[in-house]
């Protein structure tokens, strides 16, 4: 009986392991994403975080539609122009969010990154404009520039 619970124990130990393995080798193989327009760094100043979605997730916007849809909260009646659309799980501080999300950077050329009224000495030239949106709806969620 001893050498019987002795091979059971070894093989849920390796069980054990090797789902582990899976799951850890799993994450560390696929990358966070990233937006070219602004660092994951100065995401991080925001409390942003963009993380990869687990193997089980996927939209149901399509990347074209999320395109669309973001070009949309650009105004210009949707003719900003789009410079990249990001499947990732968005993990914000505050609010607090938690979900999958196109993130569609837009075209920031003639935007203002503003504190204050148009004569505010805080009002500089946006660098980056992006635009979340909830990858199963569709709805924006909220809109970043800087």
């Amino acid at each position: 009986m001893p050498m019987r619970l002795r091979l059971i124990s070894s093989v849920i130990l390796v069980a054990v392991f090797g789902a582990l393995a899976l799951t850890f080798g799993t994450a560390a193989a696929r990358p966070s994403p990233s937006i070219s327009a602004v660092s994951s760094q100065r995401l991080a100043e925001a409390g942003i975080t963009l993380a990869a979605p687990a193997p089980t997730e996927q939209a149901i916007i399509s990347p074209a539609t999320a395109e669309r849809l973001g070009a949309l909260q650009g105004g210009l009646g949707g003719r900003t122009p789009v410079r990249q659309a990001v499947l990732a799980r968005v993990i914000h501080s505050d609010p607090p969010i938690d979900r999958l999300c196109w993130v569609v950077s837009l075209d920031p050329t003639g935007w203002f990154h503003a504190h204050g009224p148009k004569s505010s000495p805080n009002r500089h030239v946006a660098a980056f404009f992006l635009v979340y949106l909830d990858a199963h709806t569709g709805q924006w969620i909220f809109s970043q520039a800087g």
